[in-house]
């Protein structure tokens, strides 16, 4: 190249070439030979037609282009154009030089998330390939962010769990990848580029769909083994007989998930193959709550008993409350079953579903939607 920064911007600068500039970037992006461009006014024509060779002599290269009509411009053609013009440079030098960023293909973006994963030993992992061809689409981010997005995706999955058939006990909170986002706390935040690159990742990784609701998010966070913050996993852990599903347990855990509540409940959380005594211990040591759905079943099933146990040891240990709910059971009853449960205030479950939530909520300290009480 001859020319300055500054001629070159003097020379095909101009607004009379912006749209085949854009088009042109959009072509190379996307791995596409030609385009099709609007050729706008006389002026714009004109130039068009004049970078493209048709007024060229002894023999034009090509047909001069008519105003406000759309012509097929390839790739290739602009580019060995430049190259023999003024300008003395391929396209994407040019491109470069207009807009001060880098020009990157899909097959250079994916190359370079993929030796990102590399260099933390994830590039041969089955959700891998899926992955790094959803990360490769130009539109999906600028391509001034694309090196240090695919560091910080690649230092993230690094630390998560990404073997859907391993089961994690310890989790890490959201705050301890503050370093890799700057120090930003929130940089998981599915706001954030990266986070919803990972998310992606996790879902991959995990055989799941792209979560769409923020339990699902949270869900997929968790068994990936990360937690939203440092103080407990779930909010409530929902203990019952599962006679009372139906018509009880399942619409409750619904609406408690609805009011912004994490919910231990089995249906929710539990996959084909995990352990059933593992997985229930977890969800009583992680939660800040438990909630027993105390009906004339409830107190004649062999894990019941035990939630009930460990709930009464957690909350005698680490302050755990205790949420119990009368389902079609009479506190008389209640008293033969359990003089501790009956000293507990219950709530009744013919009160109403709205009422049995905010008894919940008011009990954990959070308003509906998740935020804490004042």
């Amino acid at each position: 190249m001859t020319l300055s920064k500054a001629d070159v911007h003097q020379l095909y600068g101009g607004e009379s070439y912006r749209g085949l500039w854009e088009k042109a970037l959009n072509a190379i992006e996307s791995d596409d030979v030609s385009f099709k461009l609007h050729t706008g006014d006389v002026r714009t024509a004109n130039d068009i037609s004049g970078l493209l060779g048709a007024f060229d002599r002894p023999k034009p290269a090509r047909r001069a282009v008519r105003p406000g009509t759309r012509t097929t411009v390839t790739v290739a053609e602009l580019d060995t154009r430049l190259r023999r013009g003024k300008f003395g440079g391929g396209l994407r030098e040019l491109l470069e030089l207009l807009t001060g960023k880098p020009v990157l293909t899909r097959a250079e973006r994916r190359a370079i998330f993929e030796s990102e994963l590399a260099r933390v030993g994830l590039a041969r992992d089955h959700w891998a390939d899926a992955w790094l061809d959803h990360c490769r689409n130009p539109k999906r981010m600028d391509a001034t962010e694309v090196r240090t997005t695919a560091r910080q995706c690649a230092a993230v999955l690094a630390e998560l769990v990404l073997d859907p058939s391993a089961r994690t006990d310890e989790h890490k909170p959201l705050e301890s990848f503050a370093e890799i986002f700057t120090g930003s706390a929130n940089g998981l935040s599915t706001r954030e580029l990266a986070g919803q690159l990972v998310l992606r990742a996790l879902a991959l990784a995990h055989g799941r769909s792209t979560p769409v609701t923020s339990h699902e998010r949270w869900l997929l966070w968790l068994k990936s083994g990360v937690i939203m913050d440092d103080k407990s996993t779930w909010d409530v852990f929902i203990s019952h007989a599962h006679e009372d599903k139906d018509d009880f347990v399942r619409p409750l855990a619904a609406e408690l998930d609805r009011a912004g509540l994490r919910v231990w409940y089995d249906e929710f959380t539990m996959v084909p193959g995990d352990s059933v005594r593992e997985s229930i211990d977890r969800g009583i040591r992680r939660s800040q709550a438990g909630i027993l759905i105390m009906s004339a079943h409830f107190f004649h099933k062999f894990w019941t008993k035990q939630e009930t146990n460990g709930l009464f040891s957690m909350a005698s240990s680490h302050g755990t409350r205790l949420i119990p709910v009368l389902h079609e059971l009479d506190p008389k009853e209640l008293v033969n079953h359990s003089p501790m449960l009956a000293d507990l205030y219950a709530i009744r479950s013919e009160v109403g579903m709205e009422a049995v939530v905010a008894g919940a909520l008011r009990a954990v300290g959070k308003r509906a939607g998740g935020s804490p009480t004042g």
